[in-house]
């Protein structure tokens, strides 16, 4: 690129970054973010092996995120900052990359394609993994080329620093890490002088974290914790539903022909590269990348019942295949100047990106989001009933509604997720295709539209009966015992088997922060007759000193229940101390 060129480039990127920022601050916070904000960000635990075991846990982008959230506070802005930053270096090995490219037509157009790619973009603006690693895996791509083309052993520290990053982002690198392994073994062929300090970098800088890697990989799948995906086969998953998140097209002949040209794309190139001139960069190398992480995911399938990656999870499939088809394209139209026009076919891209500009949602995760609107909307009645009020939504809605309500100190009462609807709830959040809104005694007082997503609340109050009081064990405990039981006795000394329950007591942790829960669970002659019910105290507050605990909360038990507890489950066994100065059950007359 010439200066000016370049400059236009830079422009580019800032002006996008600017949309990232935006969409950190306005997008509501969803499911998988809340989930690491509670599990990992909050208790600081975070290193594998020693954390809450899930694959939701990116480690890079965990650990970055707490950093941020003990030095700027819980803000979305806040725990997402490190990925929206990481941006910046997407958009600057994008440049450095497409600079590759010869053609001055196809090379803006791969690279506006690369900018505005609307899937990737919105991960930028959550504080998740996914886009963070394919961040430093395109600087990886990048040093990885310098590398094979001019056996600098400084590209060979550059190309394992920036894959250290994107692997500790996101595990799905594996297969490209692996990659990259075999790429430097085939660069220490060409190197001619010190050799050995290229195999010694090769040896104690790039194995060490694969090997690692590697097995965290497999414990989480001996554990059923690779649950994203399916083993239905490479198009039918993997290209499928990226076709389906950044083209809008649920098709299967559209994923056949995507497959078939990023497939003849890559093979070109690679053939090409080794019948004519062996130059490498960072274009083949995508090339290659592309190909070997397909075949990888076949293989891994067959061999060890691994699912197919799918929609954020293979992403990164989706810059390889634009870098691979813009490299092949460029290779074409040095001898037929007409087929560069093809290239304006990234314009769908920007196009796509135009299409979803927004600032209030996400293509993949829209019913996911009980907004910020929708929080205050409830607190604002709850302040004019002037009394505590419960709330009901789908599971799914469950987390982002305590994250809201963690930086609100707690003012509402955590959502309850069973049944839906619960029509005795005071408000309920909703989308009409939960549930039929006619068949329910409610009416909408707040509508977030992007979403779609409704909040009701009640139109007649519940008449309830007077309160009935528990048979409490014990009123007070102090200790680190993982249990302690508040009742458990007879669900015939309730005044009815559906109702509402409401607790108030005094809680402290030594520790400050408690991870431990809540719970209510009723237990029947068969495992169909139980239920169970956590009120997670680390969603409510960060820290427990002589602080009062407030459940109110409705509670349906089986016909055929024959007794319930009530009892605080103390997982990691902290110096705890509760005292307890309400217990009482209603049921609607």
């Amino acid at each position: 690129m010439r200066s000016t060129e370049r400059l236009l480039a830079i422009i580019s990127v800032l002006l996008v970054f600017v949309y990232v920022v935006l969409r950190s601050i306005y997008v509501a916070t969803c499911h998988d973010e809340a989930a690491t904000f509670f599990h990992y960000i909050v208790p600081g635990k975070f290193v594998p092996y020693h954390a809450h075991w899930d694959a939701n846990n990116h480690f890079l982008n965990s650990a970055l995120s707490w950093v941020c959230y003990k030095l700027l506070g819980p803000a979305q802005w806040s725990i997402r900052l490190p990925n929206v930053l990481s941006f910046l270096i997407y958009g600057y090995f994008s440049i450095r990359i497409s600079e590759q490219i010869k053609n001055s037509l196809i090379r803006w157009m791969v690279f506006l394609a690369l900018l505005t790619a609307t899937f990737l973009l919105e991960f930028f603006a959550m504080a998740r993994g996914y886009a963070m690693s394919i961040a430093f895996f395109m600087a990886a791509v990048f040093y990885a080329g310098q590398y094979l083309r001019f056996q600098k052993l400084k590209y060979q520290f550059y190309l394992w620093f920036w894959m250290w990053l994107a692997v500790a982002a996101s595990l799905t690198l594996i297969n490209s890490y692996l990659i990259m392994l075999g790429v430097v073994v085939l660069g220490l062929i060409q190197v001619k002088q010190n050799r050995w300090k290229h195999f010694l970098a090769l040896l104690f800088l790039g194995v060490p974290v694969l090997l690692a890697a590697v097995v965290y990989a497999f414990d989480l799948k001996e554990k059923g914790l690779l649950y994203t995906g399916l083993a239905d086969g490479f198009i039918e998953v993997t290209v499928r539903s990226l076709v389906r998140y950044q083209l809008d097209r649920e098709s299967a002949p559209i994923s056949n022909l995507v497959t078939l040209i990023g497939g003849i794309s890559a093979v070109f190139l690679v053939f090409h590269y080794l019948t004519r001139s062996l130059k490498w960069n960072a274009v083949l190398l995508a090339s290659v990348l592309l190909l070997l992480n397909a075949l990888a995911s076949i293989s891994l399938n067959l061999l060890f019942g691994m699912n197919f990656p799918e929609n954020r999870v293979g992403m990164y499939y989706i810059p390889l295949f634009l870098i691979t088809v813009a490299g092949a394209l460029d290779v074409w139209s040095s001898s037929n100047r007409k087929l560069q026009w093809l290239a304006l076919t990234f314009l769908v891209f920007p196009a796509h990106l135009v299409k979803h500009f927004n600032f209030n949602t996400s293509i993949l995760w829209p019913r996911w989001h009980a907004s910020e609107g929708i929080y205050n909307r409830a607190v604002q009645q709850q302040r004019e009933i002037g009394e505590t009020q419960m709330l009901s939504a789908e599971y799914l809605n469950e987390l982002g509604w305590a994250y809201y309500n963690f930086q609100n100190d707690a003012e509402m009462q955590l959502l309850q997720r069973d049944p839906v609807p619960d029509t005795l709830a005071d408000m309920i959040i909703g989308r009409p295709e939960d549930f039929d809104f006619a068949t329910v005694p409610y009416d909408t007082i707040y509508h977030d539209a992007p979403n779609n997503v409704y909040l009701l609340r009640r139109t007649v109050p519940i008449n309830w009966s007077e309160p009935k009081d528990a048979p409490i064990r014990q009123y007070q405990f102090s200790g680190s015992n993982e249990f302690y039981e508040l009742v458990n006795d007879s669900v015939s000394k309730l005044p009815g088997r559906v109702g509402m329950w409401e607790l108030e007591g005094v809680f402290t942790s030594d520790g400050g922060l408690s991870d431990g829960q809540l719970i209510i669970t009723s237990q029947g002659p068969n495992s169909e007759d139980g239920t169970y019910n956590m009120i997670p105290l680390h969603w409510i507050r960060s820290k427990w000193n002589r602080d009062t605990i407030h459940v109110k909360r409705t509670y349906y038990f089986s016909p055929n229940a024959t007794n319930f507890k009530v009892y605080f489950w103390n997982i990691h066994q902290d110096s705890i101390a509760f005292n307890l100065m309400k217990l009482k059950f209603r049921v609607p007359e």
